[in-house]
């Protein structure tokens, strides 16, 4: 079977918890519009004359002995009479309508759920102060009312599909497959829903509707079973009569006019015009529409009785006739891009009673179609991270989060493009993704992908110096500005006009991309862009890589994203630029934003390095001990701080022995040396002598070296010390901090250039006083993880932000505070981890919120949402708190009556 309401999987890009609110709305209208289905389904059976969607009630069912008033009620815990707040004083209206003349015939009420009533329910259906006309049914039984010849309500959207399934094929049309027959009819619903039609849906025009189906849906390619909706799609039934969607081969637009022409409320018709000569398309496709939608009513007879004509005249008469017989029929015409725009324009305007879909590859043309038909193409979005972990999990290759990433930079989600990927990884590198994706950046796979081989065609059609720019831009996988890119290209010794010329023509063809944030080349093209670019002299690429890391750099002052932020990490190290690299990684801010990770291995060439001095090796060192220490991964960390030692010698700078005495006291801690700490902690204030900032840095290590000791109570105390100073230090009180935000504490402290660096050591001091204090049981440490949390956000310290959230959190869920947890993941963590390209803590951040959705009472969200995480691959740290989260779902809801807010209905 279809199954697209449980199958489709679609990620949250910017807001996870709105997709899952939105989620929770769809449910409850999906749920509501294949009841109205079912009810569909049953007309002849229950003598029923009109359905009535979205009127007076949920669903209306008109029959000859007067009007079944049905609302739809859906819960993933026991029904309670709260939830029908306002619906008896409704149907008191209805039935007074129905008395006093108002309204033809009796009238009956019902109240659908697919949850059973709970205990206080019951008790108030059975009293006498329960309305006799008003029943109560859910999957398995009933209460109250007469028996109204309703179709028997299920426990989920998965249930309804496959209940309305099982009545479709009873519909006497053998060539109709009952998947389709639903989601056509609950297309058809939705459409009636919006006040179409008047909302209603008579006996006889269900059976005309069930007739141009038979005729219609056999000329579709036939969609695959197991459809996995694209992060972004275009609307089949959105205003408008001409419809342009884009994209490369292998990207699903025939799949998605498919699967929308089954959920589309109207007549759909595809037609191929790939083969056809530009001359022939009208009039082939205006017989071929007369033969489906008017046999026996065009002069009588069907396509062979059309009149001599040219083709447009064909495709007018046609949209005439349509017109006339109230036939409002979309046609989608694929392979667009092999007709001129002209002869396009000419077919459109020349049916203008008919809505067409145009689907095409990007070609030359697509600019002048797009003018001439005063509409702007649309594309399809590609799989989600989610979906592609999805797909690579179901091949036995799970993925981490940032192995999604690198595949969606090189296959830009493309849905054909993908499955060729994984069946690539699991035939030739034995499913290790890591390894595959590797040999396919270093063009070192000795088979080639898919879409190299669909896409060869189209890039070798380019131009030389249209390649030649493509690869330069393949170079930056962000955005860049248009005069940002032309000064890119110009290493290639193009001049200013060429190159101008080059880049439209690179975007006509959306080789290009135009982002609100500027250019930069279609991620499906990326492979060959480079396989052209290892073509070029050594010295155009050498220049072009210095030509844009100064344009990077440059601009991270006034136009800082994380992603150039990235960008220019990884460039740094390709031109010669190690230094640079090693004087970030020390620098606190840099594990703050993105995945440092990809940088590591050049981090730790230097530190091996012979060719470099001890002091860039000793820092090197430094940067690696304090990755190490802030990942929790201490195993090499004592032996980074002895090479630290050697590599210092006797000529230790002030700043090189605070940073060394600092590593020293965390190595001796690890080691469980409290008189090592001790000892580190004196050299380190030595070293920092009339420094105050570095000696409050320095006992704040002493601080955390006591942490990891175990001396809870000691760490505890020089911690609240820490954050008292800190607060002299910003000039704050304790009245500055309390209800203020982020912003609140910038505009309050001068802008200095240590403000920052002190957000954040203020920040460090109280988080580790809560963790203390967590040790030793005392209960005031939500406000100090909330405080860290705060003065990490003023700090621009992203990650540490995150962290401090997830622990206040916890906190708050311990006082009881469910709705301040949820907000705190909802407006907080979650748009923080995809703001900021967090993928370290994706995965935790969902997870948690997954648990806050089912102590809502959103059980079905939050076991969704458990899915989409089960198909990263995680450590082994990770994937037990995963499965210990998944058990505490289970736990909740087997409790069954939770408080909390309900699933919203349709």
């Amino acid at each position: 079977m279809l199954n697209l309401p449980e199958d489709a999987q679609t990620s949250p890009v910017l807001d996870s918890a709105q997709l899952v609110r939105i989620e929770a709305t769809h449910r409850g209208f999906g749920y509501q519009h294949l009841y109205a289905v079912a009810c569909l389904l049953t007309m002849d059976r229950t003598d029923t004359d009109e359905v009535v969607i979205e009127h007076d009630e949920d669903v209306e069912l008109v029959r000859p002995s007067g009007t079944v008033y049905v609302q739809v009620k859906t819960r993933e815990r026991p029904l309670r009479f709260s939830d029908l707040d306002g619906v008896l004083p409704r149907f008191e209206q209805l039935r007074r309508a129905h008395a006093g003349g108002e309204r033809v015939g009796d009238a009956g009420f019902a109240i659908v759920s697919n949850a059973a009533p709970g205990p206080d329910l019951r008790a108030r259906i059975a009293s006498s102060s329960w309305p006799s006309d008003v029943a109560l049914v859910w999957p398995g039984g009933s209460a109250g009312g007469v028996d109204l010849s309703l179709p028997t309500p299920w426990q989920g959207l998965q249930e309804a599909m496959e209940g309305c399934v099982e009545l479709a094929g009873g519909v006497p049309f053998p060539s109709l497959a009952p998947e389709t027959l639903v989601l056509k009819l609950a297309g058809l619903a939705q459409y009636v829903a919006t006040g179409h039609a008047g909302h209603a849906v008579t006996k006889a025009q269900l059976h005309e509707f069930l007739e141009q189906l038979v005729v219609q849906l056999h000329d579709f390619p036939q969609p695959p079973v197991d459809y996995r909706q694209q992060s972004s799609e275009p609307d089949l039934t959105a205003p408008g009569r001409v419809q342009l969607v884009v994209g490369v081969s292998g990207a699903g637009k025939t799949t998605w006019a498919s699967i929308m022409s089954l959920r589309h409320p109207f007549p759909t018709a595809y037609f191929d015009v790939g083969e056809l000569p530009s001359q022939a398309v009208a009039s082939s496709l205006a017989r071929e529409l007369v033969a489906r939608f008017l046999p026996g009513r065009a002069l009588g007879g069907g396509g062979a009785a059309l009149p001599a004509a040219s083709g447009l005249e064909l495709m007018a008469f046609l949209s005439r006739r349509l017109r006339e017989e109230e036939l409002e029929v979309t046609v989608v015409l694929d392979n667009v891009h092999r007709l001129s725009a002209e002869a396009l324009r000419s077919l459109v305007e020349a049916a203008p009673d008919v809505r067409f879909v145009l689907l095409g590859q990007p070609w030359p043309g697509q600019a002048p179609v797009e003018a001439l038909l005063e509409i702007q193409a649309e594309e399809l979005g590609g799989w989600s991270q989610d979906d592609v972990a999805a797909v690579f999990a179901a091949e036995g290759c799970p993925v981490e989060v940032a192995a999604v990433q690198r595949l969606l930079r090189l296959t830009a989600g493309v849905p054909l493009y993908v499955k060729a990927a994984v069946q690539l990884a699991v035939r030739a590198y034995d499913r290790d993704v890591t390894e595959f994706l590797d040999a396919v950046e270093a063009r070192l796979t000795h088979v080639e992908t898919a879409q190299e081989v669909i896409l060869a065609e189209t890039f070798k059609q380019l131009t030389l110096p249209a390649r030649t720019v493509a690869s330069l831009l393949e170079l930056a996988d962000v955005p860049l500005t248009t005069e940002e890119a032309l000064d890119l290209v110009s290493t290639a010794g193009l001049t200013p006009a060429t190159a101008a010329a080059t880049v439209r023509d690179l975007t006509r063809s959306s080789i290009l991309q135009v982002t609100g944030d500027g250019i930069k080349i279609h991620d499906a093209f990326r492979l060959l862009a480079r396989d052209h670019r290892a073509t070029l002299e050594p010295e155009i690429l050498s220049a072009a890589l210095e030509n844009l890391v100064v344009l990077v750099q440059r601009s991270l002052p006034t136009t800082w994203t994380v992603g150039r932020f990235g960008l220019w990490l990884r460039l740094l190290p390709q031109t010669g630029r190690q230094e640079t690299l090693i004087d970030i990684a020390t620098q606190e801010e840099f594990h703050q934003v993105g995945d440092p990770r990809e940088v590591r291995a050049a981090i730790e060439a230097v530190a091996q390095s012979t060719d470099l001095d001890d002091e860039v090796r000793f820092w090197a060192l430094d940067a690696l001990a304090f990755w190490d220490y802030s990942v929790g991964s201490y195993g090499h960390i004592p032996s980074m701080v002895d090479q630290m030692t050697t590599a210092v010698g006797a000529g230790t700078d002030a700043r090189a022995g605070s940073a060394l005495a600092m590593k020293q006291m965390i190595a001796a801690s690890l080691r469980k040396d409290r008189d090592g700490v001790e000892a580190a902690f004196r050299v380190g204030l030595e070293s920092a002598e009339g420094d105050a900032m570095v000696q409050l840095i320095i006992r704040y290590n002493r601080a955390l070296s006591l942490f990891h000791l175990g001396v809870y109570g000691d760490a505890a105390s020089e911690a609240l010390s820490l954050v008292e100073d800190y607060y002299d230090r910003l000039g704050l009180g304790l009245g500055d901090v309390f209800g203020a935000n982020p912003g609140d504490l910038r505009a309050a402290v001068p802008d200095t250039a240590t403000r920052d660096d002190d957000f954040r050591h203020v920040a460090d001091s109280l988080y580790l006083l809560a963790a203390a204090n967590k040790r030793l049981s005392e209960s005031s440490v939500a406000m100090s993880f909330l405080h860290a949390m705060k003065f990490y956000s003023a700090a621009s310290a992203w990650r540490s932000a995150v962290r401090a959230g997830q622990e206040a959190i916890d906190e708050v869920l311990e006082l009881g505070d469910l709705q301040g947890a949820r907000n705190i993941s909802e407006n907080l963590l979650l748009p923080l981890v995809s703001e900021y390209q967090l993928v370290d803590l994706l995965v935790p951040v969902r997870a948690q919120y997954a648990v806050l959705l089912a102590l809502c009472g959103e059980v079905h969200g939050a076991r969704e949402e458990m899915t989409k995480l089960a198909a990263y691959q995680l450590n082994d740290a990770g994937a037990a708190e995963l499965a210990n989260q998944r058990q505490l779902i289970d736990r909740i809801a087997e409790r069954g009556d939770l408080p909390g807010n309900p699933v919203v209905d349709g």
